[in-house]
């Protein structure tokens, strides 16, 4: 199952992903955050920062990610932690603000679980209310295809394979871990996980956006102010609940 493993390490070798700068590209989007919904919260790094915002209810798909961001977090009144799928959440409140970043989405592997993600968005946002989220393109996985990648951090090592699909724009990702045991022994356990992720371009996004009941949607290339080009490797997106709210 995907991060029954990583979850225990993910904090040290997330350290190719600069939460602040998503948070300053947020910063100059937002003018109102209110209630936050987060999805796919992982260990809750960024949760933490958005909690400094207003109060966030926050969910994960993996158990072990939450169990990991409850134990370091602690006690956090203005967060409250879930277990949910991306594809058919329900809560009962309504939400100022959502969110959905670390190519989180990546990991729904067809349009429809996609379509249906958006649909759970629009129905948990207030009308008006904005939808900020971004994804891997198909140009940084056929950059990644076929490659081997290392994460080391004092008590770990990740090697990711990648494989990219360009038909199906299905990237796996075999994966191992060595997790030191004994620093004294200089020993390590070694777990392995297969993760899969699917490449979305602009225009299957913006037509599930769409057909979901959204409208006004932007497109960044990465946490920046220019557009995105056939070049972008991180798509992030902001797109707004019609007013109307269909």
């Amino acid at each position: 199952m995907a991060y029954e493993y990583l979850a225990k390490v993910y904090d040290q070798l997330m350290t190719d992903y600069d939460y602040d700068l998503c948070m300053d590209w947020l910063d100059g989007q937002v003018d109102f955050y209110g209630d936050i919904l987060e999805m796919a919260c992982g260990t809750g790094t960024l949760t933490e920062k958005l909690s400094q915002r207003g109060p966030v209810t926050a969910f994960d798909g993996s158990l072990e990610m939450l169990d990991y961001a409850q134990m370091k977090i602690a006690y956090n009144p203005r967060i409250q932690f879930l277990h949910q799928d991306l594809r058919d959440f329900s809560l009962v409140e309504k939400y100022d603000t959502v969110v959905c970043f670390c190519d989180s989405l990546n990991y729904l592997l067809d349009r429809e679980d996609l379509q249906a993600c958006f649909r759970r968005v629009h129905d948990h946002l207030k009308p008006g209310a904005w939808f900020y989220f971004d994804v891997n393109t198909p140009y940084k996985y056929g950059k990644m295809a076929d490659n081997i990648f290392a994460q080391e951090s004092a008590e770990a090592l990740a090697l990711w394979q990648n494989f990219y699909d360009e038909k199906s724009r299905i990237n796996d990702y075999n994966l191992t871990i060595f997790q030191s045991v004994s620093s004294e022994e200089d020993t390590y356990r070694r777990y392995d996980e297969v993760h899969q992720q699917r490449a979305y371009d602009r225009e299957e996004i913006g037509k599930a956006l769409e057909e979901s009941g959204f409208e006004e949607v932007s497109y960044y290339d990465g946490y920046s102010q220019r557009d995105a080009s056939d070049k972008t490797e991180r798509l992030v997106v902001k797109a707004k609940r019609r007013e109307n709210g269909k």
